[in-house]
C-alpha cells in the first residue's frame, strides 16, 4: 500500500483496543496496527490456490506486531466496502456497506463469534441469520451489534 495515499485519504472512523488501532477510510478499505500476539490485526491471509493446496490457518506462522498502518489483505481482496470498525481489548470486528459483519482475534470467551476459543487470524464473516448488521461495538470480552431492524444481539 502507498503510505502516502492512506495518509491523505480521508479516515471515516477508528477505534483502540487494548493494545490495537483500526481506521477506516473513504475508500472503505481498513488498516490495523499495534500488537498482534492474538491476531486482533486480522493481517494474515490465505489465497484460494494455497487453500486449494491443502493450507490452513494452523500453518500460517505467529502473528507479528506492527507499527505502522497496514491493510487488512482478505478484506480488501474481496473487495468489500468496510463502513465501520470496533475494536476490543484483542479482537476486531468490521461491517460492510452490504450489512455483514467480520470478525477476527482472540476467540476467548466466544469473542469472534465462532461457537468456540479459537484464534481467528483470519477475518471471518459472521453467521448472522437476521437482516443486515447497522453498527457494532466491542468489549473487553463482548461483542454487540443492532441489525438494520433494530435488533440488539450479543456474545
Amino acid at each position: 500500500m502507498n503510505r502516502k495515499k492512506a495518509a491523505h485519504d480521508r479516515k471515516m472512523f477508528v477505534s483502540a483496543g487494548l493494545g490495537h488501532t483500526a481506521t477506516v477510510l473513504s475508500s472503505g478499505e481498513i488498516l490495523t496496527w499495534g500488537l498482534a500476539r492474538q491476531y486482533q490485526l486480522g493481517l494474515d491471509r490465505i489465497t484460494e490456490k494455497e487453500r486449494r493446496s491443502g493450507k490452513t490457518e494452523a500453518d500460517l506462522g505467529p502473528p507479528e506486531d506492527r507499527h505502522a498502518p497496514d491493510p487488512v489483505p482478505t478484506l480488501k481482496a474481496s473487495g468489500d466496502h468496510i463502513t465501520t470498525v470496533s475494536c476490543g481489548s484483542s479482537h476486531t470486528i468490521v461491517v460492510t456497506r452490504a450489512g455483514a459483519g467480520f470478525t477476527w482475534g482472540s476467540g476467548a470467551l466466544g469473542r469472534v463469534g465462532e461457537g468456540n476459543d479459537a484464534d481467528v487470524g483470519i477475518p471471518g464473516q459472521i453467521e448472522f441469520k437476521r437482516e443486515g448488521i447497522a453498527r457494532v461495538c466491542c468489549g473487553p470480552g463482548d461483542c454487540a451489534v443492532v441489525s438494520e431492524a433494530g435488533e440488539v444481539l450479543t456474545w
